[in-house]
């Protein structure tokens, strides 16, 4: 994907890739997707870790949350060692929530 355009489907997702492999990726998922809230957790991907503003964390700077009725996620990736990508990541989400 060129980082500025969906990829049409399913879901709608932009990755911005920097020279430093520095990213920002964005997954917006079609209208309906959730409905009554955050998809079921799989617990064969470990504990569960919930976040304020009803947002779950997901690890390496990805963050699931709601916007509207659709599923969405993000990624933030400054320092792949830093745990600052995270609150990157939900505030990012917060804008995202805001727009759609």
């Amino acid at each position: 994907n060129d980082g500025g355009k969906g990829a049409p489907g399913e879901h709608s997702i932009c990755t911005w890739t920097t020279a430093d492999e520095l990213s920002v990726t964005v997954d917006v998922a079609q209208p309906g997707t959730a409905v009554n809230g955050l998809p079921a957790w799989d617990p064969a991907l470990g504990p569960e870790r919930l976040l304020a503003g009803g947002m779950r964390a997901l690890g390496g700077g990805q963050v699931e949350f709601v916007a509207g009725t659709r599923d969405c996620s993000v990624q933030v990736v400054t320092d792949p060692a830093s745990k600052d990508d995270e609150q990157r990541a939900v505030a990012l989400a917060k804008v995202i929530q805001s727009r759609l």
